[in-house]
């Protein structure tokens, strides 16, 4: 696997495209603080589509403020398998699909993985963990500490502490939010 030790090396994955949609695999190697404002690893055009075991290692200050959604450490996946890893001290605030690890995830096998820190909605879906699940795979052995706030303004916009929202199939088992405040 490709190894991701540092914030140069996580800010180079995130800038190649090429490699979020290939299955390749990557393991990080050590805590990585990221500093000035993160672009989100996938999109609804290109999602991220590999295999990220963080070896019970963090990603440390994520911060967005955009007029975007698909908002997270990874913002679109499909058929992704990402596990072992924290994401701590988040500070989010987007549009819609939105949370501390994954903004959408569809078909993506999610374990061992945990957030903390602040996300909020403009519109709607935004979760501490999770923005949104759809269609099948599973999440396992997750939690999230991050605080959550719903669109005001958007009635049904989809607030949960660990997961906005969930559509179609999949498993969510031994996951729970606790201590955040969840609004909306």
């Amino acid at each position: 696997p490709y190894q991701i030790s540092n914030s140069d090396d996580i800010t180079e994955l995130n800038n190649t495209i090429s490699d979020w949609n290939t299955g390749i695999y990557f393991i990080q190697t050590a805590n990585i603080t990221v500093s000035g404002t993160w672009t989100t690893m996938g999109n609804s055009s290109n999602p991220f589509k590999g295999n990220y075991n963080g070896q019970n290692y963090a990603i440390i200050g994520i911060t967005i403020n955009n007029s975007s959604s698909y908002a997270g450490l990874f913002g679109y996946t499909i058929g992704a398998t990402i596990e072992n890893l924290g994401v701590i001290n988040v500070s989010i605030s987007a549009n819609s699909s939105i949370g501390a690890l994954i903004g959408y995830a569809n078909t993506t096998n999610i374990s061992n993985c945990y957030s903390t820190g602040t996300l909020s909605a403009y519109y709607d879906k935004v979760g501490g963990l999770i923005g949104e699940y759809d269609w099948g795979g599973t999440v396992n052995n997750c939690y999230s500490t991050a605080s959550v706030q719903g669109a005001t303004s958007n009635n049904g916009s989809y607030a949960g502490g660990l997961i906005g929202r969930v559509a179609g199939s999949g498993t969510i088992s031994y996951s729970y939010h606790i201590t955040g405040n969840v609004l909306g």
